[in-house]
């Protein structure tokens, strides 16, 4: 798997994770309610992505902020 670099990447031990899965396994670690979303585990990947790649280009539509986050720096040490 060649991840895009224009996709959201999520790497845990030795897995890498990207658009669909890398939202999936983000969500998991929320717990409560948003256990339920591990149910899109069923769908497969391709139709997940799809939906993904949809989401993600018209993602400034469903944001509310117009402003970008400024990483601390606790959240810069997490990033590539």
């Amino acid at each position: 798997m060649t991840p895009d670099l224009d996709t959201i990447i999520v790497v845990k031990q030795t897995s890498c994770y990207q658009k669909s899965d890398a939202v999936i396994e983000i969500v998991q670690a929320f717990g409560g309610l948003w256990k339920l979303f591990m149910l899109a585990k069923w769908i497969p990947r391709s139709i997940r992505d799809f939906f993904y790649d949809r989401v993600a280009r018209h993602r400034h539509r469903f944001m509310r902020s117009t402003q970008c986050l400024n990483p601390t720096e606790e959240l810069k040490k997490r990033m590539l």
